[in-house]
């Protein structure tokens, strides 16, 4: 493989001329290169986030004037203020809030999960007696059924009288 050669006052001039990034270390100029063609991913580490996470911002992103790490480390010293605590304490507050929700609903799901079971077996009793007031009621049709049988076969013919 043919080795690319190029002088050293092209070096930091924010143009990749090397595909090993070689002469543009610390800047953004190579950032944008496939993860493929590099052997790495293209991302800046912030220096010192303090808990606060993500730790790490695309190279890209690095000296953009745009304060992407919480210490303000992607950026010429000066340009942004040290958050990290201040970020740091806004995302365990949106944790916080997170688990609260998480843990309210799984409240109402056991008041649910409770009641619920409480209206089944509710539900389950009002059947069974349903069942067996149309039982009670189909042996009575049955008995009354019978009785009418037994009354229509007493019944006698009607008798005639002749008169003379």
């Amino acid at each position: 493989m043919p080795q690319h050669f190029h002088l050293v006052a092209e070096s930091w001039q924010d143009y990749c001329d090397c595909a090993d990034l070689s002469d543009e270390p610390g800047t953004n100029a190579c950032a944008l290169l496939s993860h493929s063609a590099t052997g790495f991913a293209p991302t800046y580490s912030c220096k010192d986030t303090k808990g606060y996470s993500p730790l790490a911002v695309p190279s890209h992103m690095v000296g953009d004037g745009i304060c992407d790490c919480c210490d303000g480390s992607d950026e010429v010293t000066g340009l942004c203020p040290d958050e990290c605590a201040v970020w740091h304490a806004e995302a365990m507050e949106k944790a916080a809030a997170r688990a609260a929700a998480h843990e309210a609903g799984r409240a109402k799901y056991e008041i649910y999960k409770t009641t619920g079971a409480a209206a089944m077996e509710e539900a389950k009793k009002e059947m069974q007696a349903a069942q067996d007031e149309a039982e009670r009621l189909e042996g009575a049709e049955k008995e009354a059924e019978a009785t009418k049988d037994a009354m229509l076969a007493k019944e006698v013919a009607p008798s005639f009288h002749y008169c003379k």
